[in-house]
């Protein structure tokens, strides 16, 4: 699985749509929930969380 911060944005979008088409599993992390639906509805696993928190950082980097 690979994480990607920043997938709201072109590169981060761009980069998973490519992984996806591969068929690689995706963690998109992103700050507003609402903002990772459409992430989900293409097969992506969604974490929330602040870059500027360590904590939520941490976590939404761990396997589940």
């Amino acid at each position: 699985m690979i994480a990607i911060t920043g997938i709201t944005g072109r590169i981060g979008g761009q980069l998973a749509e490519r992984l996806l088409t591969v068929g690689v599993a995706v963690r998109a992390v992103v700050r507003d929930a609402r903002k990772g639906d459409a992430w989900t509805a293409k097969g992506c696993e969604l974490a929330v969380a602040d870059l500027t928190d360590v904590i939520a950082s941490h976590q939404s980097l761990q396997g589940r």
